[in-house]
């Protein structure tokens, strides 16, 4: 196989499969068979974590290596900044392709790079002093050392701008959304048919700090004391980075409020279930580089709540979300008013806006860029 048909795809992640475990398995799943039909050698370099929660991954003809230190976070990094580049898996590649958390050691120079947020600068101690020192410092060798870069949203590409303005990515940043399952959409006679139920639902990585759970758990209280039928139903994993402070966030928010339920991971058809049937989702993040929750709900015509202050929301809601302000989190009045819109939004618009997005047109984009 000559090297210009051959792609090595780095999938690296511990632990549960959150946000970009998902993303990663979403993707492949579609990029690699459009891969192989354009006869693409294509060598997938993982860790036993990524295989063992998406299966899925291991089909006949991808070539798949598991080198011993991607299984802990500290040695694959020292890997993929020594070792890495002096592998066939760089050398005879025509690109090196990144999925998440990209470690480019100096030697690499085809790689690409997927840069799914740097919400390290804006948010103070993200992950604990020293992850987020490593991580900055690694993001800056990522806009430096790759020869392409991607950006999941434009949120992320004008961040790279704010931080980095005197590096010249213009003409290796480019942007391409993530996508959805689409056969999930809702059509317009079950959306005529579609009886919901009273409880809203918070979905993601259970992160108190990063996703603002605390002012999402706010915003629930508040309607509760105008419709006390209303609960609340709390979906997502955790990380060993989050999980005591998700902890602490889930035995309080269940403390003394039985219509509190913490589901943790569902699969996707429990999912779809449960945002089919709820009267809206509460995703009040604030720096979110893409932000699956809000067209997961859109697809299925759910509303959804967001922060006024999250960048992000108005290029994949379109305006269509139902905006509250952080400083209005204790005015029980506006949070009401604001509510009362959730009557009037046009659901088939929402799931109009979502199917806009899937995954076999994120995986072509992708293509087109390995294929350049």
């Amino acid at each position: 196989m000559v090297k210009e048909k051959t792609i090595t795809i780095v999938a690296c992640y511990f632990g549960p499969k959150l946000g970009v475990g998902v993303f990663m398995e979403k993707l492949l799943n579609v990029l690699l068979p459009i891969l192989k039909e354009n006869n693409y050698k294509v060598n997938l370099i993982a860790n036993q974590n990524v295989l063992a929660n998406s299966p899925s991954l291991v089909v006949d003809g991808i070539n798949i290596i598991t080198p011993k230190e991607l299984d802990k976070s500290g040695s694959s990094k020292i890997y993929f900044l020594t070792k890495f580049a002096k592998t066939k898996f760089v050398t005879e590649a025509k690109y090196v392709f990144f999925l998440a958390d990209s470690v480019i050691g100096s030697g690499i120079k085809n790689a690409i790079s997927i840069v799914h947020d740097i919400n390290e600068f804006d948010i103070t101690n993200k992950f604990g002093r020293t992850r987020t020192w490593f991580r900055k410092q690694m993001i800056k060798r990522v806009i430096a050392r790759s020869k392409k870069i991607i950006v999941i949203s434009n949120f992320v590409l004008n961040q790279i701008h704010k931080y980095f303005p005197d590096t010249k990515t213009d003409s290796r940043l480019s942007v391409i959304h993530n996508g959805i399952d689409v056969k999930y959409a809702i059509t317009e006679n079950e959306l005529q048919e579609r009886q919901t139920e009273p409880y809203f639902m918070i979905v993601g990585r259970v992160d108190p700090l990063g996703k603002k759970l605390y002012e999402a758990l706010k915003i629930y209280k508040t309607y509760k004391k105008f419709h006390p039928e209303i609960k609340l139903k709390i979906v997502g994993g955790m990380n060993d980075f989050c999980r005591k402070d998700g902890t602490d966030f889930i035995n309080f928010a269940t403390a003394n409020d039985a219509d509190v339920e913490y589901l943790g991971y569902v699969d996707e058809d429990k999912l779809n279930e449960l945002y089919g049937n709820a009267l809206a989702t509460i995703f009040y993040s604030q720096f979110e580089g893409f932000g699956f929750p809000i067209l997961e709900a859109f697809l299925r015509g759910c509303p959804v709540i967001s922060n006024a202050d999250n960048e992000v929301n108005d290029e994949l809601a379109q305006g269509y979300d139902i905006k509250i302000k952080e400083s209005d989190i204790e005015n029980d009045e506006v949070i009401c008013l604001k509510l009362k819109q959730l009557s009037e939004i046009p659901k088939l618009k929402l799931v109009s806006i979502a199917t806009q997005f899937s995954w076999k047109n994120t995986a072509q984009k992708y293509f087109n860029v390995l294929n350049d």
